[in-house]
C-alpha cells in the first residue's frame, strides 16, 4: 500500500497544469494544497473510526484525488464554481477513468476511490451502495468539510483581499437572502444556486454540520470552534446568535435534522 507513489502520480498531474496558468495565480495551489491536507484529514478520520487496513488506505487515497478535476476545470473556465463551468467531481472521476491513475490498484478498489470521488460533493449520496463504497464516500465528505472550514474562514476574514474565485464571486452586503436563512434555521442543508451575497454563504458553510457523518467530525468541527469562527463574521443579530447556538447543540449533541436539498 504504496501511498507516496500515489502522491507522486498526483503531484506531476498538477505540476502539468502549471504551464497553463499565470504564475501569480494562487488557486491551482490552494487547491493543490487542499487535496493534500484532506487526504490527511481522511487519513486521521478513517483511524479513529477504526476503519480496516484497506479502507483506510482507500479513503486516503480518495482524499488524496478528490479534487483531481479542479485542475482542468480552473484552466478552462477561471472558475470552481460548478454551475458556471462543469460538474468537478464528475470530472474528476472521468479523469481518474479515462487516464489509468488507479490502474495498480485492484479493480473493485479503483472503483470505490473512483466513486467516493463521483459522489464527494453531491447533495445526497445514493442509497444502496455496497458498504465500502459507502463508507469511504462518506469519510471523504467529512474530511473535505474538514479542511474546506478554515480556508473559507481565511478568506472571509476582514481585511483580507478578496479572491472572487474562492468567494464565488458574491456580492459583499450586510444582507442575507431569507430562503438561505430559512434553509439553515430549519436544518436543511444551504442551497449553493440560491446564494446572493458573502453572508449566505458563511450560513452556508454553517449548514454542513447537519451533513457530518462521523463522530470524528463532529468532535473537530467543535474541537477547532469552525462555527464560533464563521459566525463571528456574520452580522450582530440575535436571530443569527440563536442559529449559531442550535447548530452547535446539534453538533454536542448528535441529533440529525433534515439534510435535503439541492446543491
Amino acid at each position: 500500500m504504496d501511498f507516496y507513489r500515489f502522491e507522486s502520480i498526483f503531484n506531476n498531474y498538477c505540476h502539468y497544469f502549471t504551464k497553463f496558468a499565470d504564475q501569480s495565480d494562487p488557486n491551482l495551489k490552494l487547491k493543490k494544497e487542499h487535496s493534500l491536507r484532506v487526504a490527511h484529514e481522511a487519513w486521521r478520520l478513517a483511524q479513529n473510526e477504526k476503519f480496516s487496513a484497506r479502507l483506510i488506505y482507500l479513503t486516503r487515497l480518495a482524499g488524496l484525488f478528490h479534487d483531481i478535476g479542479r485542475f482542468e476545470q480552473y484552466i478552462r473556465f477561471k472558475t470552481f464554481r460548478d454551475s458556471d463551468s462543469v460538474d468537478h467531481a464528475r470530472l474528476g472521476f472521468k479523469i481518474l477513468t479515462r487516464q489509468g491513475l488507479l490502474d495498480s490498484l485492484s479493480i473493485m478498489d479503483s472503483r470505490c476511490v473512483r466513486l467516493a470521488v463521483l459522489f464527494h460533493s453531491k447533495m445526497v449520496i445514493p442509497s444502496g451502495l455496497p458498504a465500502d463504497i459507502s463508507l469511504t464516500a462518506r469519510a471523504l465528505r467529512d474530511a473535505d468539510k474538514l479542511d474546506i472550514f478554515p480556508v473559507l474562514i481565511s478568506h472571509l476574514a476582514p481585511g483580507v483581499a478578496n479572491n472572487s474565485v474562492v468567494t464565488l464571486g458574491l456580492e459583499q452586503s450586510e444582507k442575507i437572502t431569507p430562503e438561505i436563512f430559512d434553509q439553515v434555521s430549519s436544518g436543511r442543508l444551504g442551497e449553493y444556486s440560491r446564494m446572493r451575497y458573502l453572508n449566505d454563504f458563511k450560513l452556508l458553510i454553517c449548514s454542513w454540520a447537519y451533513d457530518l457523518n462521523f463522530s470524528h467530525s463532529r468532535r473537530m468541527v467543535l474541537h477547532r470552534r469552525y462555527i464560533q469562527a464563521v459566525f463571528s463574521l456574520l452580522p450582530k443579530r440575535t436571530e443569527l446568535k440563536e442559529l449559531q447556538d442550535r447548530i452547535l447543540d446539534h453538533l454536542r449533541n448528535g441529533s440529525y435534522l433534515k439534510t435535503t436539498g439541492t446543491r
